[in-house]
């Protein structure tokens, strides 16, 4: 997204928003793309009257978890507090996790007069990433 667009154009006419975009390569980039851009989306959606958000998030919102289970109501990674301690992950992926904690947050504070519905997938990769698995060491698929 660009200081450019026209977000209300883009949603005018809309019963449902489904976001999927997130900036997970450039950690430069992500809070402009990951926060920003979600919440500038969802209230522009609000202010169109569109009926439902469905924002894609991402499993990686829990952090490393202490506990084996986790469900919709187990708690967020805090992105106020130092996220090594949180989540045991290479940097750009620690700051991806911060930044999509941080976009659910403000959406669940903004209260919008609109159905907004959080999605967490576990993996979305592109083939490569799931044949470098495969050369992952034993720790590293342990963890």
């Amino acid at each position: 997204m660009t200081a450019e667009t026209d977000l209300g154009a883009l949603v005018s006419g809309c019963d449902a928003v489904i976001h999927l975009a997130a900036e997970l390569a450039q950690p430069s980039d992500m809070h402009r793309v990951n926060v920003e851009a979600t919440m500038a989306l969802a209230r522009e959606a609000a202010a169109q009257n569109v009926r439902c958000f469905v924002h894609a998030s991402s499993m990686v919102v829990f952090g490393s978890p202490k506990q084996p289970v986790i469900d919709e109501n187990s708690a967020l990674i805090d992105p106020d507090l130092p996220i090594e301690a949180q989540y045991q992950a290479e940097p750009y992926l620690r700051e991806y996790a911060r930044t999509k904690a941080l976009a659910e947050l403000r959406l669940a504070k903004l209260a919008l007069a609109m159905t907004t519905i959080v999605i967490r997938p576990a993996v979305v990769a592109d083939r490569q990433k799931f044949l470098e698995a495969l050369s992952w060491g034993a720790s590293r698929k342990w963890l």
